[in-house]
């Protein structure tokens, strides 16, 4: 990570954990490098000092064993939800087409999974999460939610689904009984391997991913609301064994009876 003077910036962490449930500490270290770009420091400029590395308090942590699955049913495209939700994303609305690319000006050119991350990131950073109206439940369309800042979990999902269909991208979004959240599509294979090691290369280190698979390939897990990383596990998801693979969670939803997933149509 890089910080420009006077800029301010979040971190966040993702670290594997001891296989053995319990109760342990840890620490974190952080080192620091500083560029003498502006020639303020007593050193020549244009080149990087060791600025040492700063230690921080120890804290506690408790491993939990994995979770277990739900016994739950699934359906696709169950045709009120796939009306409804088709009726509200609108992928070249001039509101989010020229939002989308805004967002991914800085990765500009043919559709490709950094475009993604940035959309994604967009969200996260920038989106508040909203309750519906108590005993109500209010869907807003993309463009309302993007102007009012945020909205509840389809509202997200809706609007991640737009922008990302709105530059070149294949969405779906899973509704489960309590939330929704969007996938988008990698391939399979090859294909899709390399897309992710592309994501470890976009946030700079090496992540685990949720995935969904069908007979498509891949559709990855785009969930703000239950991680700060495009591919981390969504809200009601959770890992239900050893990883798969180096890249791939084993997970599940843990929380639901029933999950319906709606294909998003690029009209």
């Amino acid at each position: 990570m890089i910080i420009k003077r006077g800029e301010e910036k979040d971190a966040y962490l993702s670290f594997g954990s001891p296989p053995t449930p319990g109760n342990y500490r840890y620490q974190i270290s952080s080192s620091f490098m500083v560029d003498n770009v502006a020639g303020h420091l007593p050193f020549p400029e244009n080149r990087w000092y060791d600025n040492g590395t700063a230690y921080f308090s120890g804290n506690d942590v408790k491993i939990m064993p994995y979770n277990s699955s739900s016994s739950y049913s699934l359906s696709k495209n169950y045709y009120y939800y796939f009306d409804r939700i088709n009726d509200m994303v609108e992928p070249f609305d001039l509101t989010i087409f020229q939002k989308a690319r805004e967002i991914t000006l800085p990765f500009s050119g043919n559709y490709n999974i950094f475009q993604v991350c940035a959309i994604f990131d967009y969200l996260f950073d920038n989106l508040n999460y909203m309750e519906d109206p108590e005993d109500k439940d209010v869907w807003s369309d993309p463009v309302t939610t993007l102007k009012r800042g945020g909205g509840d979990c389809e509202d997200y999902a809706m609007l991640f689904s737009a922008l990302v269909s709105s530059i070149g991208g294949t969405t779906r979004i899973y509704m489960t009984d309590n939330h929704a959240f969007a996938t988008v599509y990698i391939g399979k294979g090859v294909q899709a391997n390399e897309i992710l090691d592309e994501i470890d290369a976009y946030y700079g280190t090496n992540l685990y991913f949720a995935v969904m698979e069908d007979d498509f390939g891949y559709w990855l897990v785009a969930d703000p609301l239950g991680s700060f990383y495009l591919g981390g596990l969504p809200v009601g998801g959770d890992a239900v064994g050893p990883p798969l693979s180096s890249t791939l969670y084993k997970w599940d939803f843990t929380e639901t009876g029933h999950v319906n997933s709606i294909d998003v149509m690029r009209k």
